[in-house]
C-alpha cells in the first residue's frame, strides 16, 4: 500500500510539474500581451483592471473557480496546439516551404552553392601559393588569417548541393546530417533511431535535452510570430513580434541548432561501435575506407535493403539475400 501511495504522489508530481512548465510559458506572454493590446483600446491596463476586478468580486464563487479552471485548460490547450506545430515550424524555418513558394528559396539556394564553389576556388588558389611560397623557402608571404575565415564560411555550407539550404537552420542542420555520413558511411536518418536505442540513458541525455531545447526556442518563436494578431488592438504588437522572433532565432534557435549537431555528431563518433557490437556484426577494421564501406552496408541493411549484412576484417564486405543468422 505504500508503494502504491508513492506511486500516485509521484505521479502527481509528474503531473503538477508539467502543468506549472505549461502555465509560466511563452503562451502565457502572449495572452497577457494579448490582454493588455485589448485592454490598450479599452481605456487602458489599469482601468480595465479596476473595473474587472469589481465584477470578479460581485461573482459567486463556483462562477469565478468555473472561470479560473476555463482560462487555465484554455492556456495549456494553446500550449498543446503549439507543441504539435513546432515540426512544421520547424520544417519552415530550415526552407522547406510550401510547394506553391518553394520557387523563392530555391532561388537562394542556388546563389549559396554558387557562393561555395567561389569559396572553394578561392581557398584551394591560396593553399596552392602557399604550398609554392613554402617550397620556395618563403614564410609569412601569404594571409593564413584569409584562409581560416574561409575554411569557417565553408563549414557553414553544405558540401553536397542537394544538402544546401536557403536558410542558416536549415544548413546547420544538414551539416549535422551529413557528417556522420561522410565520415563513417553512416545517414543518419537511418541509423539514429537504432543508435539511439543501444545508448544508455546516461550517454542520451546531453543529446536529448539540447534537441528538446531546440524544440522549445521554435516553440518560443512561434509565440512571437503569432503576437502580430494583435496589432488591430495596438500598433507596437507588429514591430514587438518582429523584434522577438528574429531575436529568439539568431540568439537562441541557431546557438541551440549548432550545439545539437554538435552532440549528434559526437554520439556517432563515440557510440557508433556499440551500434555493431547490438547487432552482432563484426567490428569495422581500424581502416578509415574500410569503416566507411562497413557503414555504408550496414546502413542499407538497416533500411531494409538487404536482409544480412556479411563482411569480415580480410575480405570485402557483401550484402546477401540469405536469411539472417543470429541477428
Amino acid at each position: 500500500m505504500g508503494m502504491l501511495t508513492k506511486f500516485w504522489e509521484g505521479l502527481g508530481g509528474q503531473i503538477a510539474e508539467r502543468l506549472v512548465g505549461r502555465l509560466f510559458s511563452p503562451a502565457l506572454i502572449f495572452w497577457l500581451g494579448g490582454f493588455m493590446a485589448w485592454a490598450s483600446r479599452q481605456g487602458g491596463v489599469t482601468r480595465v483592471l479596476s473595473e474587472q476586478s469589481k465584477s470578479w468580486g460581485a461573482a459567486p464563487v463556483p462562477m469565478q473557480v468555473m472561470l479560473l479552471v476555463v482560462g487555465f485548460l484554455g492556456l495549456v490547450a494553446s500550449s498543446t496546439a503549439m507543441q504539435q506545430a513546432q515540426p512544421y515550424l520547424q520544417r519552415l524555418l530550415e526552407g522547406d516551404w510550401p510547394r506553391g513558394m518553394r520557387w523563392l528559396p530555391q532561388r537562394y539556394v542556388y546563389r549559396l552553392v554558387r557562393k561555395r564553389e567561389r569559396l572553394e576556388y578561392e581557398y584551394n588558389s591560396l593553399r596552392l601559393a602557399r604550398g609554392e611560397a613554402f617550397a620556395r623557402g618563403e614564410r609569412g608571404v601569404l594571409n593564413e588569417q584569409q584562409m581560416g575565415e574561409i575554411r569557417l564560411r565553408l563549414q557553414r555550407l553544405p558540401q553536397d548541393p542537394a544538402r544546401m539550404r536557403p536558410t542558416k537552420l536549415g544548413n546547420i542542420l544538414q551539416i549535422a546530417d551529413a557528417r556522420p555520413l561522410h565520415k563513417y558511411g553512416l545517414e543518419a536518418t537511418t541509423v539514429w533511431p537504432v543508435l539511439w536505442q543501444v545508448m544508455t540513458a546516461e550517454e542520451r541525455h546531453d543529446v536529448g535535452q539540447s534537441r528538446a531545447g531546440l524544440e522549445r526556442n521554435i516553440e518560443s518563436w512561434g509565440w512571437a510570430m503569432l503576437f502580430i494578431v494583435w496589432t488591430p488592438w495596438a500598433w507596437w504588437a507588429a514591430p514587438a513580434s518582429i523584434v522577438a522572433s528574429s531575436a529568439i532565432y539568431y540568439a537562441s534557435i541557431l546557438s541551440a541548432a549548432q550545439i545539437y549537431g554538435q552532440l549528434l555528431e559526437a554520439s556517432f563518433d563515440l557510440y557508433r561501435m556499440k551500434l555493431y557490437r547490438a547487432l552482432a556484426l563484426p567490428l569495422p577494421p581500424n581502416s578509415t575506407e574500410e569503416e566507411y564501406r562497413c557503414g555504408a552496408l550496414l546502413t542499407q541493411f538497416l533500411r531494409g535493403e538487404a536482409p544480412r549484412v556479411e563482411y569480415n576484417h580480410l575480405g570485402p564486405a557483401t550484402l546477401t539475400d540469405e536469411p539472417p543468422r543470429g541477428i
